[in-house]
């Protein structure tokens, strides 16, 4: 996919080569792919549009903006809902681990526990098709 986006070879024996490790669009590498719906939109969604995307089998992809101004993607591919309705969303990403978190720190202080910056926001919406 990185070859077909930044139209270079990017595949290698010796592993990825640095002009393949770009900083890019996550729209571009969506749409080669035709799993594009819309994207990017302002913000996030409400935990009731989660769980509906969810309950459908659609995961959500999510831009999410450091203090720097330099952005990270992510996936909300699952939620959860304690007994006495505390909202929890379970999140795939390719730096951290993948995590279960509350719902509003992951929207105003994603990976924050412990850094003086106080993590990132959930900054962009990705819709992809089902």
């Amino acid at each position: 996919l990185a070859s077909e986006v930044l139209g270079e070879s990017c595949c290698s024996p010796d592993g990825v080569p640095d002009k393949c490790n770009e900083v890019n669009r996550l729209e571009a590498a969506l749409d080669k792919v035709h799993r594009l719906e819309s994207g990017p939109d302002d913000g996030g969604l409400a935990f009731s549009d989660i769980r509906k995307l969810i309950d459908k089998k659609i995961p959500i992809c999510a831009r999410i903006q450091w203090p720097n101004g330099e952005g990270h993607f992510v996936v909300i591919s699952g939620y959860r809902w304690t007994k006495d309705k505390k909202e929890f969303v379970e999140i795939s990403d390719s730096w951290h681990e993948d995590s279960i978190i509350p719902f509003d720190e992951f929207k105003q202080a994603y990976q924050g526990a412990g850094r003086p910056d106080g993590g990132g926001i959930w900054s962009h919406t990705y819709r992809v098709k089902s």
